[in-house]
């Protein structure tokens, strides 16, 4: 029903403990914050299917400035994630046939996929340094974690498994991820190195 397809998105104040809305129209997720604090990207189905949405967060907690649509196409958009600068968001779309990883411009505007193997890539999420982004990769019906260079459009494979990895996360310096991932049985959390190195549970 459509009643099934509404999920509104809100911010919280953590210390007043009250609660904004963004946008309850459509199904509204993984909403995702600009390093600058300003903006809050997020996916809606608000217009139809989803596209990406950027919402002005004004210093008054109370209210949610303008929000702009980025996207414009048949195809499904989600997952945004913020470079560091705030110039630029990355996020998964299935406008080629099947989901890839596109960075754009934080106007929406200058497009380009940067992943390519794979039938199905989600969850991107851009190191904090801003030199790589992390994503997911399903080949053969495993899930593994990539890392893109952006420096030389050089991509390499962080995992190596027979499991299902997902989720990436960075560290604030960049040099480590966590995810989660079932390699143990059952839903795990792990932590890896940004080059693949010491993969360990956490």
């Amino acid at each position: 029903s459509d009643q099934a397809l509404v999920a509104g998105l809100y911010t919280l104040d953590v210390y007043e403990g009250r609660r904004t809305a963004v946008s309850t129209r459509g199904g509204n997720f993984s909403p995702s914050w600009a390093p600058d604090g300003k903006r809050l990207a997020f996916a809606s189905s608000m217009d139809g299917n989803s596209e990406i949405y950027v919402a002005d967060v004004e210093a008054n907690p109370t209210r949610v400035g303008k929000t702009k649509r980025l996207t414009f196409n048949a195809a499904i958009d989600i997952a945004p994630s913020w470079s560091p600068t705030s110039r630029e968001l990355a996020f998964a779309s299935d406008r080629s046939g099947t989901p890839q990883i596109y960075i754009m411009d934080a106007e929406g505007s200058n497009v380009r996929r940067v992943s390519f193997g794979g039938n199905y890539c989600d969850a991107p999420a851009w190191s904090p340094v801003g030199d790589r982004i992390v994503y997911v990769s399903r080949v053969e019906n495993i899930f593994d974690l990539y890392v893109l260079n952006l420096r030389n459009n050089q991509i390499i494979k962080l995992t190596e498994s027979n499991a299902r990895n997902e989720t990436p996360a960075w560290s604030p310096d960049g040099r480590h991820l966590v995810f989660a991932s079932n390699l143990g049985g059952g839903s795990q959390v792990y932590q890896i190195d940004y080059d693949g190195a010491n993969l360990r549970k956490l």
